[in-house]
């Protein structure tokens, strides 16, 4: 059989994947790969996530008061992260990553660009460590936004492609699928998708690299393309001891 779900559903059916080896697809809609990054990224306790899971949680589902004591303490004043992370860490499917490319387990993967609560660099990463058959699909949109709104639709990429690589890895319908692009990028809220035959290396992709620039009282902050990293910008880091300086796109 095979496990597919969005949000929640998407990072517990890798879960799935994981621990159990009559499993023998995967599809994660807005999933996640490690849920210990998402609630306290770079060292931050996502404290709106964190809220609007333990609601959700509250309305469908069945909280532990183990899990309810971990948000807790995250969430109290002294943001006490430790029984969250080793709480966390157990559901996390980066852990079965081994396992995962042992197996040689397909894994197909829509996420969104816009995704606040999962951010999709953490999943690119784990897609990249991937070595079985694997597609990503990177939308324009926020969390879960494109999966749901599509879901009746006919003509929606992300589901066809979801169907096409269930009815090739779990009924062996010889569709093609292996052909397609390993990863494809919408671009802006057009129909159009750049494909990557190969990834992460492709002769279509360049890396250029930005320096921040620090932000005043009444405006942002920018970019540099060129020169080293400003002075201001380092001494505001150093002073508040947090935040790059550099971005590689």
């Amino acid at each position: 059989f095979a496990f597919t779900g969005i949000s929640l559903g998407g990072g517990m059916s890798l879960h799935a994947g994981g621990v159990d080896s009559r499993v023998k697809a995967v599809v994660a809609l807005s999933g996640f790969n490690s849920l210990s990054e998402g609630m306290y990224n770079n060292e931050t306790t996502a404290e709106f996530s964190a809220k609007r899971l333990l609601f959700a949680g509250a309305v469908f589902g069945r909280p532990t008061k183990e899990a309810d004591a971990a948000y807790e303490k995250a969430l109290g004043p002294l943001e006490d992260v430790s029984d969250l992370l080793k709480f966390l860490g157990t559901r996390d499917p980066d852990i079965h990553l081994e396992e995962f490319n042992r197996r040689k387990l397909p894994i197909f993967i829509s996420h969104n660009f816009g995704d606040v609560y999962f951010v999709p660099q953490n999943m690119i990463r784990f897609f990249d460590k991937l070595t079985g058959p694997k597609q990503l699909l990177l939308n324009a949109g926020a969390h879960a936004g494109p999966e749901v709104a599509e879901i009746q639709s006919r003509d929606s990429l992300i589901w066809k492609s979801a169907i096409k690589w269930l009815d090739n890895y779990l009924k062996g319908a010889a569709n093609g699928v292996e052909s397609d692009p390993i990863v494809r990028m919408q671009v802006g809220e057009t129909e159009q998708h750049v494909p990557f035959f190969t990834w992460p290396d492709s002769p279509i992709v360049r890396t250029k690299t930005f320096h921040l620039t620090p932000r005043g009282e009444r405006w942002f902050g920018g970019l540099m393309s060129k020169g080293a990293p400003s002075a201001d910008w380092l001494a505001e880091r150093a002073r508040k001891a947090g935040g790059p300086d550099t971005l590689k796109y």
